[in-house]
């Protein structure tokens, strides 16, 4: 497949961090990409928020890189166990930024960008800034997920 078979068809991005929300963004991701004949971009930014940034050293093991391909894969096979049929391809990626930075980057060469829903809170400064930040900047439409959603069409 070429880099202009797959933008013809269509690119879903999807934020993953192995979260209950990420799974159910994924999940609809994928019936959409299905249903559409696109192609999925699955992004796991690491390190986890909280965490001091740091970048990956070639050659040398890194331990939150490490979670992150984890927690990516377990989503992955989470949500293919939710779905009855898979997409042409599904595109994995473990980015070295922060999760709005990564997103928005695969969001360039994509059509949809995909995020799951904060958790629901009762303090207004501990919304989630990803998906409103996101929306706000990234240069595709973005579908922000919430726990019940169901794809349309």
């Amino acid at each position: 497949m070429t880099e202009r078979d797959d933008a013809a068809r269509g690119r879903v991005v999807v934020g993953v961090d192995g979260s209950d929300s990420s799974i159910q963004a994924l999940t609809w991701a994928l019936e959409v990409a299905t249903v559409g004949g696109r192609t999925i971009h699955v992004v796991t930014a690491w390190p986890d928020p909280g965490e001091v940034f740091i970048h990956e050293v070639p050659g040398h093991f890194c331990e939150p890189r490490a979670r992150a391909v984890l927690a990516q894969h377990e989503a992955v096979d989470a949500a293919l166990a939710r779905v009855v049929h898979r997409p042409a391809a599904i595109n994995l990626e473990v980015a070295n930024a922060r999760p709005v930075e990564a997103m928005l980057a695969l969001a360039r060469r994509g059509d949809l960008l995909v995020v799951g829903a904060p958790r629901p809170t009762t303090l207004p400064r501990h919304r989630d800034g990803v998906g409103e930040t996101c929306s706000l900047l990234a240069p595709c439409p973005v579908v922000v997920v919430e726990p019940t959603a169901t794809p349309v069409g």
